[in-house]
């Protein structure tokens, strides 16, 4: 077998192993916001740690271009 060939099916199935893995939770202080939020979907990607937690998503459950929507958090502005 090629390399390439080999190399290409490994990209592959790690591909498939990481679209499968669940997301993990956001705390409350998180939220979906704009004009269609239940078109969209949040969450944290266990696998995308940065700075301390996880990385945060926001993605399109449909292919609508003229909605939108986004990721929010609140914070307590003390001291």
């Amino acid at each position: 077998m090629k390399p390439h060939v080999v190399l290409l099916a490994a990209i592959a199935s790690f591909s498939l192993l990481a679209l499968a893995q669940p997301t993990a939770t956001l705390d409350k202080s998180w939220y979906l916001a704009g004009e269609n939020p239940e078109l969209y979907e949040i969450g944290a990607d266990p696998n995308g740690f940065r700075r301390g937690s996880f990385a945060k998503f926001l993605r399109a459950k449909t292919g609508d271009r003229k909605a939108w929507a986004t990721l929010m958090q609140t914070i307590a502005a003390d001291n």
